[in-house]
């Protein structure tokens, strides 16, 4: 991501239309991303790579921000479609799953992108065999914080974990923006959680007060768009599984919940590809 400190000015316009694109929205609007990060990158909250200096006045600088997309599980409830092929290859109006969160994430600048692979790795080896920006490790058959004890051994930076089977157009310099502010040594994006019923208010005397179909509840879900800082990551050894490490930075109150409202897929099971397929315009 590359920006004028002391401006706001892009040196290359980006994409204003989403990575996913046949979603038909704008996903961001450039001065308002564009603002946030480059107030941090004054402020010093980032540390941003110096480039050299711009003809049109302001400084270059560059932060880079690496993503981990995790794609080892099973994807048993989408069977048989699973069968022979891992879960982010399974295509969404004939396009895989993985494909639009690169897209997205390409997108949004971000270039250093690893693809933490484990059931049938080798398919997703195949998919990416032609594209030398996209690293994909086998991390086996093991869980969430096995696959980070792998791939952020040594000293890792500040790393962006995304799931395989998410769709989801969350703003990330905003993200980015949000966690500095807060301060902890990580952020998980979460989403309001959305009955599928209709949902009835009632009285002491169980008469109906109020009726609500489908609901937004007063309640979040973790969809997963981490952010790690160097400290969490580092601590990562002491845990054996993710929600422990979760549960750890819950205890501590270094967990930072960043609220996404906008679009969110979670591709798990036959019925939520349905409304994938539904959601996506091609």
């Amino acid at each position: 991501m590359v920006l004028e400190a002391g401006g706001s000015r892009p040196l290359v316009h980006p994409n204003k239309t989403s990575g996913f694109s046949a979603f038909a929205f704008d996903l961001l609007e450039w001065r308002s991303v564009i603002a946030p990060l480059a107030q941090l990158v004054e402020q010093r909250t980032l540390n941003p790579q110096v480039l050299g200096s711009n003809p049109r006045g302001g400084t270059i600088v560059m932060y880079e921000m690496n993503a981990i997309i995790l794609c080892g599980g099973q994807g048993i409830r989408l069977r048989p479609l699973t069968a022979d092929i891992p879960k982010p290859l399974v295509p969404v109006r004939g396009r895989p799953i993985i494909d639009f969160i690169i897209e997205f994430l390409r997108n949004q600048n971000v270039s250093d992108i690893t693809v933490a692979g484990g059931y049938l790795v080798e398919k997703l080896e195949q998919h990416f065999v032609d594209d030398n920006q996209i690293k994909v490790v086998d991390t086996g058959d093991c869980d969430i914080i096995d696959r980070l004890k792998l791939l952020l051994a040594g000293d890792a930076n500040e790393t962006l974990v995304l799931y395989g089977d998410t769709l989801s157009d969350v703003n990330l310099v905003d993200l980015l923006s949000a966690h500095h502010k807060a301060k902890c040594e990580a952020t998980v994006t979460v989403w309001p959680l959305k009955s599928s019923f209709g949902v009835f208010d009632l009285d002491e005397t169980s008469l109906v007060t109020n009726y609500e179909e489908k609901p937004e509840l007063d309640k979040w879900i973790n969809i997963g768009y981490f952010v790690l800082s160097k400290s969490a990551i580092s601590a990562l050894g002491q845990f054996k599984t993710f929600e422990e490490f979760l549960a750890s930075l819950t205890s501590r109150r270094q967990l930072y919940a960043f609220k996404h409202r906008g679009i969110h897929i979670t591709i798990n099971s036959r019925a939520e590809l349905e409304e994938a397929e539904s959601e996506l315009i091609c």
